[in-house]
């Protein structure tokens, strides 16, 4: 007997919008069980494990070998991507809650995962804030490449689709986080990614 199907809460927005806060605010509340799936966490752990396993099986290899990024990056990121994706699609489909937090820069990534979701109930949540805000929060962290957001922004709101828009300037993280539960436990339905999925004609 198949489980029931987990929720999957699709998180879009740039770089320093507010993702990440906003899941770990929804992680806390106990009236909903939430996994955060983070793109930062999974590629970290992924590229530490494979780097682990390349040194024990083969030592003698030289650390400048394995440390060129201009070679490593472009050829292990994709898989990471696609086993990222497919571990959201793992999570749903055994009835477990899940929280996207990764930035999805082009119309043919957003195919390739709602495609693998495909049946999936998927939350659609636009995350917010001006560009002004953006800077100053760039500036603030300080782990990001001054002027990412901005780079990413046309990219990543090129929809005009969405189950719910949170503005990250007017909600705080735990704010944002009752507004997405609100959402889910009135029982509206999600529509966003059908009507997406009508415009890409997918």
């Amino acid at each position: 007997m198949q489980s029931k199907l987990g929720t999957v809460i699709l998180l879009n927005g740039v770089s320093s919008a507010g993702k990440t806060s906003i899941s770990r605010a929804l992680v806390k509340r106990e009236t909903f069980k939430i996994y955060h799936l983070s793109i930062d966490e999974f590629s970290q752990k992924f590229a530490q494990n494979y780097a682990d396993f390349i040194n024990q099986m083969f030592p003698d290899l030289e650390e400048s070998d394995q440390d060129r990024e201009d070679i490593v990056v472009p050829i292990i990121f994709g898989p990471i991507m696609k086993m990222y994706y497919t571990t959201i699609k793992l999570f749903a489909a055994t009835g477990r809650n899940v929280v996207v937090d990764t930035v999805i820069e082009s119309k043919e990534e957003m195919k390739e995962l709602l495609d693998l979701l495909s049946g999936m109930p998927i939350m659609f949540v636009a995350v917010k804030c001006s560009r002004e805000e953006l800077k100053r929060r760039e500036q603030e962290r300080g782990d990001r490449k001054p002027g990412l957001a901005l780079t990413q922004y046309e990219k990543v709101y090129a929809y005009d689709h969405y189950d719910l828009e949170l503005d990250t300037e007017r909600l705080s993280p735990v704010e944002a986080a009752n507004e997405i539960l609100d959402f889910i436990e009135s029982k509206r339905a999600f529509t966003a990614v059908d009507r997406m999925r009508r415009s890409f004609q997918i």
